[in-house]
């Protein structure tokens, strides 16, 4: 099945060798990964041997996390150039695969916090994390629907020729014409929403 869906991939279509490989080995760690956090964080019984699954567990998450990110880049660039990164952001699928990158974001959260979670547990035996798993496998849900969308939209084509929603428009009260060439800003709401989000994950972190 993991073949199947290398096979079937929108990268492969572009260049065989490269999508398929990548595209199987994403789907594969993903697979791997996420696996077995819900079915520990949501089926597993009783409250012991926490402390030698993290320790086994935490490696290999790194890996396969790192393994989804190397394979992710690889996808993403074989379908847009990274110049254009930010210029697909104003259609559908460059929409959905920005939320699905800041989905990312709290995943490798809490990847930081698992790894916490080892020396807890060395400290204090009596320490269930499982609620810390079933929450990252909460945040994984989201990032599947992401990317479940993500794989219905068409890929950017032409990016001098595609056609911005009207949606967009509005809500940015301007026409928009292509090429787009957006730049972030640091702003001062920027900053606070920064700020806030840094002070909720070091707090998730001093709640342990």
């Amino acid at each position: 099945m993991i073949g199947a869906v290398g096979y079937a991939s929108h990268v492969s279509s572009l260049s065989f060798w490269t999508g398929f490989l990548s595209h199987s080995i994403h789907f594969l760690m993903v697979s791997l990964w996420s696996g077995i956090i819900l079915h520990v964080g949501w089926f597993s019984k009783g409250e012991k041997n926490w402390s030698a699954f993290l320790q086994w567990f935490t490696p290999l998450a790194i890996g396969c996390l790192t393994l989804v990110i190397g394979s992710g880049v690889i996808l993403m660039f074989k379908i847009i150039e990274p110049k254009e990164y930010f210029m697909v952001w104003a259609i559908p699928y460059g929409q959905m695969l920005l939320l699905k990158h800041i989905s990312l974001i709290p995943v490798l959260a809490f990847a930081l916090i698992n790894g916490i979670l080892v020396k807890k547990i060395s400290s204090s035996p009596s320490f269930n994390p499982k609620s810390w798993i079933q929450m990252e496998s909460i945040v994984l849900l989201f990032v599947f629907a992401f990317t479940g969308v993500l794989g219905t939209l068409s890929p950017p084509d032409k990016i001098n020729s595609m056609v911005i929603p009207k949606w967009v428009e509005r809500i940015l009260g301007q026409d928009i014409g292509v090429p787009l060439q957006p730049e972030i800003n640091l702003s001062f709401e920027g900053i606070i929403l920064f700020i806030i989000s840094l002070t909720f994950i070091a707090m998730m972190d001093l709640s342990q």
